[in-house]
């Protein structure tokens, strides 16, 4: 089974009317209850644990009044934590935000998130997206398959496969580093200060992404209806936009490697460099 046909059996159960816990301190009670009885028992193989965790875990909260404070005080809470155990946390505390989010709350604080898969299955609407911000985002696989989502990072993004399948989301940090780090996202928007990553932009389709500096290896892999938008671009790899499709690149500045790509197709690189002012190459 493809992991996309995987993440769409998960789904939010049916809404019915619910007495709903909404003393503070019982419900913070409860839900490190919840979470301290499950973690060592809940976790399976990476597929499986995908397809049925974040399911598992909104039911359990959804007799609670949870609100962003109290989420908040649960993401910084020093769980000592084995690796694995991680990545349920990441699953929890999105399944928190998802709860919180459906009761009518949203502008969710958090400061530094060192966990898989956190962010992963969100779902927003169009209309009113689910609105994180953060100082930190680490590890690996956040807001996989997370739609209509609003995400400000004010430090970093690091690690890999975050925003994996995501679609109609809008991410904005100061510095991306790690290798893959958006991949396979749909029709979202992406703006960064700065970025080291080895892979930036991997098999994204109807996207967006507006940068400061990127210095990268093979930055743009497999590209598809995209505008790319980047003041400085240093690179030492002619992979860079290999196999872009349809896409639209303005370079003000580039060093390294003046060759920019392979297999294009259909695709306006607009470059501007100190010997030829805005060349503009229609590849195809």
């Amino acid at each position: 089974m493809s992991l996309e046909n995987i993440f769409k059996n998960v789904e939010k159960p049916e809404e019915k009317k619910i007495n709903l816990v909404r003393n503070e301190e019982q419900i913070f009670d409860d839900i490190m209850l919840i979470f301290q009885e499950n973690v060592e028992n809940i976790f399976t193989p990476i597929m499986d644990f995908v397809k049925n965790n974040f399911r598992k875990c909104y039911n359990l909260l959804k007799t609670y009044d949870i609100t962003p404070e109290i989420i908040r005080k649960f993401s910084e809470k020093d769980l000592k934590l084995k690796n694995d155990e991680y990545t349920f946390k990441g699953v929890y505390l999105s399944a928190l935000i998802q709860r919180s989010y459906d009761l009518g709350y949203n502008n969710f604080e958090l400061d530094q998130i060192y966990m898989q898969h956190f962010g992963s299955f969100l779902k927003g609407k169009e209309e009113n997206p689910i609105k994180i911000k953060m100082r930190i985002l680490e590890w690996s696989f956040g807001f996989s398959f997370a739609e209509n989502c609003h995400v400000i990072v004010d430090e970093k993004i690091d690690g890999y496969g975050h925003f994996w399948s995501a679609k109609n989301c809008f991410a904005e940090t100061n510095l991306v580093r790690g290798s893959h780090t958006f991949i396979y996202a749909k029709n979202s928007v992406f703006k960064i200060k700065e970025s080291t990553a080895s892979t930036l932009l991997n098999n994204v389709e109807n996207c967006s992404l507006i940068a400061d500096y990127v210095s990268a290896k093979s930055g743009f892999m497999y590209i598809k209806n995209c505008h790319i938008k980047i003041r400085n671009f240093y690179s030492e790899d002619f992979y860079n936009f290999f196999k872009a499709e349809n896409s639209f690149i303005e370079i003000e500045e580039s060093k390294g490697k003046v060759i920019i790509g392979i297999e294009r197709k259909n695709c306006i690189l607009e470059e501007k460099f100190k010997i030829s002012k805005n060349k503009k190459i229609e590849c195809g």
